[in-house]
């Protein structure tokens, strides 16, 4: 006698097995996007400049939304489980509290947090992928990508070399040692693409008129280096481009193209400071603003954050095995270190058009069942807030209780409407313990729902999300998990 298989088992057969493969699933291509510097309020900001209104960012839509701590480590005997690197009743109890230093924990640079989050590992300030003694490499997430078989890609719009993009990719106790950096990220053959500016024979977009031998080659490895990779030869398989047409051309190609290299470095001729944000607003008014600050020689001759994302992204893309991109929006922290609202601004902008583009490229090449998309940023600078959050008694723009200068309340940025800067409110030119923004879409998304360590009321209600958080070190975590790796 046959027995028969109710449609309610059957149903429960199917629901089954739909779960086992969204669960068996694992992202193949993860995509960290890091404003460097970019705290909530600097991202709401390059928000209302850019729409004049809050939320219309298309990462703004994403299904996860948290806050992510940064702090890093001051003793090699850190213990996470008794040592509170961020407390929310200090953080918000004054307006110094996000200067908040613990018993074994401090106020992050951008260094010790790129460790962290590529890493999963607190160090101390200044290590690039060290560990707190400075004696044992910490094994980076790209490490792991490479050793399966993908590709991996740093793009910002700072020197090349800097800490956040060597945090994704390279090891060194001293983030200052560019020229080592630098070398050892070029010389890497599991780095497939590396943009970034440092290009020692121009500035601003015009050629510098001085023998060769007095140029500055620390942000490109040194003059050796350089000149070899301007033979164009095949030197270490590497292409070199530096004018903004060949990144155009290579960002108009798709990754199914044969016509892109196999190891590509972009050096834009901006020269060796920032790329400049030229695509920094969203409408004619604001693009007239943009072009009162740069030369229109520099404008000609510089590539957009979203240009070189797209030309890294079809050449990473051609990997089967998939890859690991690290974009930066590098100057967001310049210009919030200088207090210089309009420059930080237009940084978000061209940030967040490269956000923009990353999504669009994932839904024409690729998908969101086989790519993870994390934006975040490394840590807050400026402490910014809404004017007359404190009365700054000799207008230093900098909060300082000796001076005389008295906190009121943590107001609201102000906004003025599409293409014109917000009003502001700077208290340091430095770095703070705040909480920064993350949003994360795609394949392992949900899975920080489990590496969520706390709760900011706060937070909560200044910023307007839920007040959840994570640590810096968890998006390591996040990306481990979402692939499928097992840490070493």
């Amino acid at each position: 006698m046959k027995k028969r298989i109710s449609l309610s088992a059957l149903l429960v057969f199917v629901l089954v097995f739909q779960a086992s493969v969204l669960y068996a699933q694992q992202a193949k291509n993860v995509i960290l996007l890091i404003g460097d510097g970019m705290g909530f309020n600097a991202d709401l900001a390059g928000t209302y400049w850019r729409f004049g209104d809050q939320g219309d960012q298309k990462y703004h839509q994403f299904p996860k939304f948290l806050g992510c701590t940064t702090f890093n480590i001051t003793s090699a005997n850190y213990d996470p489980a008794q040592d509170v690197g961020y407390d929310p009743e200090v953080i918000w109890g004054s307006l110094t509290g996000s200067d908040q230093n613990g018993h074994h924990t401090s106020v992050t640079d951008s260094g010790a947090s790129a460790s962290a989050l590529n890493c999963g590992v607190k160090t101390r300030g200044g290590r690039i992928c060290m560990d707190f003694n400075g004696e044992k490499r910490l094994k980076a997430y790209s490490e792991y990508a490479a050793e399966a078989g993908r590709s991996v890609g740093v793009v910002t719009t700072v020197p090349l070399c800097h800490a956040t993009p060597a945090g994704a990719v390279a090891h060194n106790n001293n983030r200052g040692n560019y020229l080592e950096l630098a070398q050892e990220m070029i010389l890497n053959p599991n780095i497939t693409v590396i943009m970034g500016s440092g290009n020692p024979e121009y500035e601003n977009g015009r050629k510098i008129e001085k023998d060769p031998k007095d140029l500055n080659y620390t942000f490109v490895g040194g003059k050796y280096l350089w000149d070899a990779l301007k033979q164009n030869n095949g030197f270490a398989d590497l292409t070199l481009i530096q004018q903004k047409e060949e990144f155009q051309k290579f960002a108009a190609e798709s990754p199914k193209s044969e016509n892109l290299p196999k190891r590509l470095i972009g050096v834009p001729i901006s020269g060796v400071g920032d790329i400049p944000p030229i695509d920094g607003a969203e409408d004619e008014a604001g693009m007239a603003k943009v072009r009162e600050l740069f030369p229109q020689e520099l404008i000609d001759t510089t590539p957009e954050l979203s240009t070189m994302s797209l030309a890294a992204l079809n050449v990473l893309g051609r990997n089967p095995n998939g890859f690991y991109l690290m974009i930066e929006g590098g100057a967001i922290d310049h210009g919030n270190h200088s207090n210089n609202i309009t420059h930080t601004v237009m940084e978000h902008t061209g940030f967040a058009k490269a956000i923009d583009a990353v999504c669009d490229w994932i839904e024409k090449n690729s998908s969101w069942d086989e790519t993870l998309v994390i934006v975040t940023a490394d840590h807050n600078t400026g402490r910014m807030f809404g004017p007359g959050t404190y009365d700054d008694v000799n207008g230093d723009g900098k909060f300082k209780e000796k001076d005389g200068d008295s906190f009121n309340d943590f107001m609201p940025i102000k906004n003025a409407g599409q293409s014109v800067v917000p009003e502001v409110q700077y208290s340091t030119n430095g770095h703070s313990n705040m909480l920064v923004p993350i949003w994360i879409k795609g394949v392992g998304a949900d899975d920080v729902d489990s590496l969520i360590r706390g709760h900011d009321d706060k937070a909560a209600q200044y910023y307007n999300f839920s007040g959840d958080y994570i640590d810096n070190t968890d998006v390591f975590t996040l990306m481990m998990k979402a692939s499928g790796f097992e840490k070493k």
